[in-house]
């Protein structure tokens, strides 16, 4: 996804004396995901993130869940991007429906993506400042009559 920087917040691991984990490192998951492990017969060695570190840890889970569905292009995936970015906006102070409210604001003003608009630049209307002294008396525009500029007349 060119334009987002890759997040990768690093932490030392969970500090327990008694606990060896399988991860290499941390991360952040959804809530219920521990229940689940232990549904699996095995316990999940976790911990609490505290708030300074909360919003890194989110960002690097949008990167990785971002990551996921390009890999994926499983609509699965884009339920799990949303439901990190509404927990960023939270962390932002902004509820669901603001978020949509912005959403829509943009839209309206600068529309979608529905209509697949591709942006190649823009047009050069003319020789740009410093193309005259490379171009030669055939790339030039002709004079209002259709005489060319670099021609002495009679």
């Amino acid at each position: 996804m060119g334009g987002l920087p890759a997040v990768q917040y690093q932490r030392p691991a969970c500090r327990m004396s008694h606990a060896r984990t399988s991860m290499g490192r941390e991360k952040l998951v959804r809530d219920g995901i521990p229940d689940l492990i232990r549904a699996s017969g095995v316990e999940p060695v976790i911990r609490v993130a505290d708030a300074t570190e909360y919003r890194p840890l989110l960002r690097a889970k949008l990167t990785e869940e971002v990551d996921e569905f390009l890999a994926s292009d499983d609509p699965a995936e884009l339920a799990d991007v949303l439901e990190v970015v509404f927990a960023l906006a939270a962390q932002l102070g902004v509820d669901r429906d603001t978020l949509e409210r912005h959403r829509e604001s943009k839209a309206a003003e600068r529309g979608g993506f529905a209509g697949r608009t591709v942006w190649c630049g823009n047009a050069v209307t003319g020789p740009r400042p410093g193309d005259r002294d490379r171009l030669t008396r055939h790339d030039l525009p002709l004079a209002a009559g259709g005489e060319d500029p670099s021609v002495a007349s009679p």
